[in-house]
Parts: C-alpha cells; structure tokens; sequence
C-alpha cells in the first residue's frame, strides 16, 4: 500500500476518512484528501496553496478544510489561509473564503 502523509486530524464520516498534509522537511505536498475507510483506496485528492494543519469537518454533504501557513514557534511574513469547501464525495469546489492574519 502506498504511504500517506497526514498532519490534521482526520475525520470519519459515511464510511470515508477526509484529512490533509501540510508542508514540512519530510512532505512538501499540500494537499486535503478523501480515502475509502475500509480499503484505503483514494477517492479524491486535491493540491492547495496552504498547508493542511487543522482538522477537517463534513457537514451536509459538503467538507470543510482550514489551511495556512502560520507557525507557533517563528516569526512569518506574509502569512495567509483560506477556508477550503469541497462535495463530500467528489472533492468538487464548492467555495473558498480567504484568512488573513
């Protein structure tokens, strides 16, 4: 089976686990994710702009994911983020609202 990096806490609704990755030393992939719970199979996959770092949420068919590029422990310029809306089942683009600072 092929590995996968997560960061957030992943979530597990309808038989579906949805999560993400954000950048690091190891991953240098951002990406939110939908996987079979049972099989681990890909469902829908999808590269953001932000790291993944918060948990997701599903709610009404539609799944939430908060990303950014802050940190605890530095000091970053120009940070940003976005709240990220995808169909639950197809990873579709429903919406996506910019965080700022």
């Amino acid at each position: 089976a092929k590995a996968i990096h997560v960061d957030s806490n992943p979530i597990i609704v309808n038989g579906k686990v949805y999560a993400g990755s954000g950048s690091s030393n190891k991953c240098k992939n951002n990406t939110i994710f939908c996987l079979d719970v049972k099989t681990g199979a890909e469902i829908w996959k999808e590269r953001t702009e932000f790291s993944v770092w918060g948990s997701p949420n599903v709610f009404d068919g539609r799944a939430y994911f908060p990303t950014g590029n802050g940190t605890f422990s530095l000091e970053k310029k120009g940070q940003g983020g976005m709240l990220l809306c995808r169909d639950a089942l197809t990873g579709k683009p429903q919406w996506e609202k910019t965080v700022s600072a």
